[in-house]
């Protein structure tokens, strides 16, 4: 997550939930190039059966989260006319880094991510599926942390997308 969402989500006005959904729901979406709302996902995302704080969330719930996100400029609907159940969505903090100035090279840590620019990663390596595992980043970034090795932020999206695209490759067994 870059500072600029930190920042925002740190904002005392927004609620507990929308920080939730954004940061444990929306933001891995975008991560995955999933960024259309599926509003009874949200509504199961949005339910907890906490002894402390329930949480029996409803679509309407769901859309007064959507549209506080939307509030701080967090989400941000590609057509604002449309209603929020199948709507498409950016994030426009998280895609505003991207048009930042490459970052200084940098060593592996285990709290890596890909960027929102890893699906373009994934073509360029010629992998169209940009979706991962939590297993796969994290070999990845276990891996590549106890190496010294530093690279910045595009060369080790490249890295972990062709480290992708290795693995779906069909093994071939000779006889």
């Amino acid at each position: 997550m870059n500072i600029t969402e930190l920042n925002t989500l740190n904002k005392k006005e927004i609620s507990h939930i929308a920080r939730s959904l954004y940061t444990f729901y929306l933001r891995p979406q975008a991560e995955q190039n999933h960024c259309i709302i599926d509003l009874t996902s949200i509504t199961s995302y949005l339910f907890t059966s906490s002894e402390n704080f329930k949480t029996v969330a409803n679509f309407e719930i769901a859309v007064q989260v959507l549209e506080e996100l939307e509030k701080y400029s967090l989400i941000k609907r590609t057509s604002e006319e449309s209603p929020w159940q199948g709507a498409t969505y950016t994030l426009p903090l998280f895609v505003a880094e991207i048009n930042n100035l490459p970052a200084p090279p940098f060593a592996m840590k285990l709290s890596w991510r890909p960027s929102a620019s890893f699906s373009q990663a994934c073509l360029l390596v010629g992998l169209t599926d940009s979706s991962f595992t939590e297993t796969d980043l994290k070999a990845f970034t276990r891996y590549w942390a106890g190496r010294n090795e530093t690279r910045n932020q595009v060369s080790w999206e490249r890295a972990f997308a062709q480290r992708l695209l290795k693995g779906h490759e069909p093994t071939v067994r000779r006889a």
